[in-house]
């Protein structure tokens, strides 16, 4: 956390250049396995477990295995999930930097880059690429959300029973408190969701109508054109697109 990836760069260069992983698949695997984030997410997380639980399997006979996997990673589920996420996404917009040479190891951002490069010419293929592109972290985040839910739920439950312990008074304020807080939340979520919709809506439209002025929310011609250039386009290197993609 204390470095930017981009200062570290010439240490992971020289790092890879001494054990020959240049312009290999190494070079795009290593970097992401581990970084400062993670571990601190994942030793902020296991510091909230208290004592007493390991301690406590300890007297019940655990092992170390079995406390780690059967306490410690449990309950240090929505950091994993957490870590998960931004791994796959980090993996996936991946362009290799300085370490990836050969055309048939580059991944399918660096492919993007090269259709962008091409201006105005290619909105439309852009537009689709940035879809293509956005489409798969979208499954990991649901998953992770899923995995969650259930821990979640609980929480919630708990909560409701400890509130109906309370007076008629507290209930009714925390009732109008949990109403504001999923107000907020669901215009937040609007806010976020409004960007992605804009890239949905643009790879519809014809190249024409992406210069309309002023911009409509909707596509009155709705076409999958711009996903059949951007494939084309993407196929006409000797590389095959879908390697690209496994990249």
């Amino acid at each position: 956390m204390l470095f930017t990836s981009t200062v570290l760069y010439i240490m992971q260069y020289l790092v890879m250049a001494e054990l020959g992983m240049i312009n290999t698949y190494w070079a795009l695997i290593l970097p992401i396995i581990a970084t400062p984030m993670d571990l601190y997410l994942m030793r902020q997380s296991m510091s909230q477990l208290p004592d007493a639980m390991i301690e406590a399997a300890k007297i019940d006979g655990a092992g170390l295995m079995r406390i780690c996997w059967g306490i410690v990673m449990p309950n240090s589920k929505p950091a994993l999930m957490t870590i998960i996420i931004f791994q796959f996404q980090a993996a996936w917009n991946a362009t290799g930097g300085l370490f990836i040479y050969d055309e048939a190891l580059k991944t399918m951002p660096t492919v993007v880059q090269q259709i962008a490069a091409a201006g105005l010419a290619r909105q439309g293929a852009i537009a689709a690429s940035a879809v293509v592109i956005m489409v798969p972290p979208l499954p990991i985040f649901i998953l992770a959300a899923a995995l969650e839910a259930p821990r979640k739920r609980r929480e919630k439950e708990h909560r409701k029973m400890e509130k109906s312990k309370g007076s008629n008074k507290r209930v009714g304020k925390s009732w109008k408190n949990d109403v504001g807080i999923f107000l907020v939340l669901t215009i937040l979520g609007l806010f976020m969701i409004f960007p992605i919709y804009l890239a949905v809506i643009n790879s519809l439209k014809p190249v024409q109508e992406i210069f309309i002025m002023p911009p409509k929310l909707y596509a009155m011609e709705p076409t999958l054109d711009n996903f059949d250039d951007l494939f084309k386009v993407a196929n006409n290197s000797w590389v095959p697109f879908s390697r690209n993609v496994f990249n």
